[in-house]
């Protein structure tokens, strides 16, 4: 009778009906759903067919929000937006790395850039593009694979002087601030720079014609 009644209304019963008749546990209470309270917390693992409760969530939440922040603190800003309107330039940037273990950029110093594979860039604000290029003092800049911009310029000046040894080209760098040295090659390893036009300023390079 009331007894009965009243169990079917707080109970929580099998409706073979629910869950396109399959049938599941019902928790409605005088018709209204209902929260089931002091679940202990489930098996999560594959094959699991425990309920989860609402703390286990919470947890899985928190681990989501701190893989997020550090995926965007490793590739920066990961928004739609910026990725449309940005994502074309990484279109168009590879490295072929077939056959050579892994080895990563490095660009240790503070605003230093490093492009290719074992390129490192370890001075302050330096440069290094291409596969094993190395910028170790501040503003250098290595261009191309194996290049090495290591020297250390310091202001000075000399006269240009004729002997019988031949010409010795004059120079003066203290009219101005000087930034590291740009290197397309290393001790023993040189390149040429071609298709240079001619210079028509103070500090323009200049061609052998």
């Amino acid at each position: 009778g009331d007894a009965l009644d009243a169990l079917d209304d707080n109970a929580l019963l099998w409706d073979a009906t629910a869950n396109d008749g399959a049938g599941a546990y019902n928790a409605s209470h005088d018709g209204k759903a209902s929260i089931i309270t002091n679940v202990a917390d489930g098996n999560i693992g594959e094959g699991s067919t425990d309920a989860i409760n609402g703390s286990q969530l919470f947890n899985t939440n928190m681990l989501i929000q701190q893989n997020s922040e550090i995926i965007n603190q490793l590739a920066g800003n990961t928004s739609e937006t910026y990725i449309e309107d940005n994502g074309a330039g990484i279109n168009y940037v590879r490295t072929n790395d077939n056959g050579l273990a892994f080895n990563d950029a490095s660009a240790s110093g503070i605003g230093a850039t490093a492009v290719g594979y074992n390129a490192v860039a370890s001075g302050e604000s330096s440069v290094a593009i291409g596969q094993g290029s190395s910028s170790t003092v501040d503003t250098g800049i290595a261009l191309g694979s194996s290049s090495v911009s290591s020297r250390v310029i310091v202001k000075g000046s000399r006269d240009t002087s004729v002997s019988e040894e031949g010409v010795v080209i004059g120079y003066d760098t203290t009219d101005g601030e000087l930034l590291g040295a740009l290197s397309i090659g290393d001790d023993g390893k040189y390149r040429q720079i071609i298709n240079v036009a001619d210079g028509s300023e103070a500090h323009d390079a200049v061609t052998v014609r």
